[in-house]
């Protein structure tokens, strides 16, 4: 069937195979490209971005949680004023970030039912917390420390761990969604490489086939110009190849069959000379007739070959810039991936040395912790020597306060003697003495035994009031020790939230690395289709040649046809 086609017929039809196989590879390409950028978009500008304002609720209401519990523990107005302001501050940059928030789910018209239902419970959860919080602080500040204390442990503690919860179900919901965007960019990628590689494939089957197809219909014509030279040097004997086609080949051949049937017969013809040259002026009528048809249909196979092989030229000019733009755009996209992984990784980097060193904070704390103990437990001991220290000195009074009273009788017998003594007359002279050295004894003894009793009284209030003080260092040590344990604990928390934080920032870099891989394999599908292009304006090129090779062949030919 393709034998009967005419050449133009043929040079049309591989046009349009062509034209339309370049509209649908670049309809594709682009649709491809604009999936795959409306994928990274969505991840990038919208859920990365309501990701990290929940991130900011999450930052604010852990830390006005440690703020509301440092309130209840400060006991001097200058630190209070310093946690209120703290609080404040955080409240504000919760609003700021909830005002963004509100505004995006506003403009943007991809929320989710889901995520509206769990930013309101959010809000919900943030109107019940915040009067709490505000109680806990009036309460406090008028001096109910243990109501306020209990209300933030019965009260405000569950309601801020509730409000940690939905703010975390929400940037996990986010992170999901981010998951399942970033796999559906990643299928896309993939089916988009392997279409490319059918497209080229097929457009260069397509492209041969066409090449084969054309050369199939223009071969005979190489053997035909060697008959229509040999004819044209009077070789008579030469033979016409027959052909069954029915384009304009098959009429030239048949048009040199008929002239060389002429000119057989104007060389047999020679019987009468007068016959003979009315015969060769109908001959010439003849070939000049012929010569005409033949030039005519030649001129206008040429010209449509030439048309066609224009047309396929600049279509495949077209198609090759088509290709690079597409290899450009890619390449842009691919730039711009690689450039946001760079920056995630850095996130990623520096977001794993914050979680180390809230790590060592944890580890600095839980040691200075062990130290409060230790100092609690050797206070305590301290407390008990000096207790005992306070029971032996009261003992000690006890036996002076014996040996003041035995000074006291002492210092009445010596009286009774002297008093006895005087009453013997000279008898009791020397008993006299010794009951008055025995009197000065006494009271030197009762001297002593006051001052005693004076340093011991003073020794006692001393060891009481080291009593005292001990025992407040240890209430301040276990104070110490509680909110020690504490900031360990919200460092414990804040490492673990650091840790999260590097895991999804982690995940996040290793996804935008494969997108960016996967955009190369799109820019080097676009370059291959930029190579097929060109291999095809090479063929429209040879073939725009060859048209103006058989164009001269024929205008020789007629030249010397004219000529004979």
């Amino acid at each position: 069937m393709s034998l009967n086609l005419r050449l133009t017929t043929k040079v049309m039809v591989g046009y349009v195979v062509m034209v339309t196989m370049m509209i649908a590879l670049t309809a594709f390409s682009i649709s491809q490209v604009r999936s795959i950028d409306n994928s990274l978009t969505t991840i990038n500008d919208f859920n990365s971005v309501k990701q990290r304002y929940a991130i900011n609720f999450r930052g604010s209401v852990h830390d006005r949680a440690i703020s509301l519990r440092d309130f209840t523990l400060v006991t001097d107005q200058a630190g209070r004023s310093e946690v209120l302001t703290d609080i404040a501050r955080l409240t504000e940059a919760y609003a700021r970030s909830a005002t963004n928030m509100d505004r995006m789910f506003a403009e943007q018209a991809g929320v989710t039912s889901e995520e509206r239902m769990i930013l309101d419970s959010i809000k919900q959860t943030e109107a019940r917390t915040l009067p709490l919080m505000k109680s806990v602080i009036e309460n406090q500040q008028a001096g109910n420390t243990d109501k306020a204390r209990a209300l933030l442990i019965q009260e405000a503690r569950p309601a801020f761990v509730e409000w940690l919860a939905r703010i975390n179900r929400f940037i996990d919901l986010q992170e999901a969604r981010n998951q399942a965007t970033g796999s559906d960019v990643r299928s896309v990628s993939q089916t988009f490489t392997l279409l490319m590689l059918a497209l080229c494939g097929l457009a260069s089957l397509i492209a041969a086939g066409f090449a084969l197809w054309a050369f199939r219909a223009i071969r005979p014509l190489r053997p035909l110009t060697a008959v229509m030279l040999k004819l044209a040097q009077g070789d008579l004997t030469v033979a016409v190849t027959a052909t069954t086609q029915q384009d304009e080949v098959g009429d030239i051949t048949r048009a040199v069959q008929t002239f060389k049937d002429n000119a057989v017969l104007a060389r047999n013809s020679a019987e009468e000379r007068q016959a003979e040259q009315i015969q060769k002026v109908r001959q010439a009528e003849r070939i000049d007739a012929t010569t005409r048809v033949f030039e005519a249909a030649v001129n206008g196979i040429v010209g449509h070959v030439a048309a066609a092989a224009d047309a396929m030229q600049s279509t495949a000019q077209s198609m090759a810039g088509t290709a690079i733009q597409t290899a450009k755009q890619s390449n842009s996209v691919a730039a711009s991936a690689h450039e946001a992984g760079l920056n995630v990784t850095t996130v990623a980097a520096a977001a794993e040395e914050l979680g180390l060193s809230v790590q060592e904070i944890g580890r600095q704390i839980e040691e200075a912790a062990g130290l409060a103990r230790s100092a609690v437990v050797e206070a305590q001991e301290t407390a008990t020597l000096v207790q005992e220290l306070s029971k032996g000195t009261s003992e000690i009074g006890d036996v002076v306060a014996m040996i003041s009273s035995i000074a006291g009788q002492t210092n009445l017998l010596a009286l009774n003697a002297t008093i006895e003594a005087a009453r013997a007359g000279e008898a009791g002279r020397g008993f006299a003495v010794v009951a008055t050295e025995v009197k000065e004894l006494a009271g030197q003894t009762a001297r002593a035994t006051s001052s005693i009793n004076d340093q011991i009284v003073t020794i006692q209030n001393s060891t009481q009031r080291v009593v005292e003080a001990i025992a407040a260092i240890a209430a301040r040590i276990t104070q110490l020790d509680g909110v020690t344990a504490s900031v360990a604990s919200a460092v414990e928390e804040q490492g673990a939230a650091t840790q999260e934080i590097v895991r999804n920032v982690s995940q996040a870099a290793v996804g935008t690395t494969q997108v960016t891989t996967e955009i190369g394999g799109v820019a080097s599908a676009a370059e291959v289709t930029g190579a097929a292009a060109s291999q095809v304006l090479s063929s429209a090129s040879e073939l725009s040649r060859q048209s103006e090779h058989l164009s001269s062949e024929v205008a020789r030919f007629l030249a010397t046809v004219r000529a004979a």
